[in-house]
């Protein structure tokens, strides 16, 4: 069940507790342009939720609550990795120590989202023609939200924009961020002496990252290391 797909009446707000208590199902949706355009203050994302009601009883109302825009997931799943991972290197040395008995997990993680990232463009491909699919067959109509006539726009129902991809300058920008993070904590491994070169080398390849010769030159120790 979700937001209706048509109606001439516009939706009703109520509120999102009596709509929780009473059984709903929530939908996630992009906010649509209107007539008028829409204000770059707005949040770029609403809450639909539909109240359910029996059989023949007075018709479903949508709910329509602005909320947050959520981070698209390749990108969050490699910022989080990237995070935990950069921060591994920074640590004391008997912590650096610790994480290195993990290696390989945090190495087949970070792997793991580079391929996520790499297989967006085919992913987002099948579900785009999957809603366009859904959309022509079902003639679907929404009612968007509406900061104007605030609620369900009086130009709607319209038929559903197609889904936006997230563009390649922020995903290659997500790819990198990570890669450079393995990179930092492999060669903060090495001049700690926890890995040798063919290992530095071998877990930087799996996630592309690059390995330099300056990379492996001897550095001023840690301060814990130069205990």
């Amino acid at each position: 069940m979700g937001a209706q797909d048509g109606g001439r009446d516009p939706p009703r707000a109520v509120t999102v507790t009596s709509a929780v208590q009473q059984g709903s199902c929530t939908l996630t949706r992009s906010i649509g342009r209107t007539a008028f355009g829409r204000p770059p203050s707005l949040p770029s994302r609403v809450s639909c939720e539909t109240l359910a009601r029996p059989w023949g009883s007075a018709p479903q109302h949508t709910i329509l609550t602005l909320m947050p825009p959520r981070p698209v997931y390749s990108v969050a799943k490699a910022a989080l990795i990237a995070d935990q991972i950069r921060r591994f290197a920074t640590q004391h040395v008997h912590q650096l120590a610790a994480h290195h008995a993990n290696l390989d997990f945090w190495i087949a993680e970070a792997a793991s989202a580079v391929q996520t990232i790499d297989d967006y463009h085919r992913r987002f491909k099948r579900l785009r023609n999957a809603q366009v699919k859904w959309v022509r067959e079902h003639d679907t109509k929404i009612s968007w939200y509406c900061p104007i006539c605030r609620g369900g726009c009086e130009f709607g129902p319209q038929t559903p924009a197609r889904p936006r991809r997230v563009s390649s300058d922020d995903l290659a920008e997500a790819r990198d961020d990570l890669r450079r993070a393995v990179r930092q904590y492999l060669v903060r491994l090495y001049h700690a002496e926890l890995i040798n070169e063919a290992e530095i080398r071998e877990h930087a390849e799996r996630v592309g990252a690059s390995i330099e010769t300056e990379d492996l030159e001897s550095e001023e120790p840690h301060e814990d290391e130069a205990r």
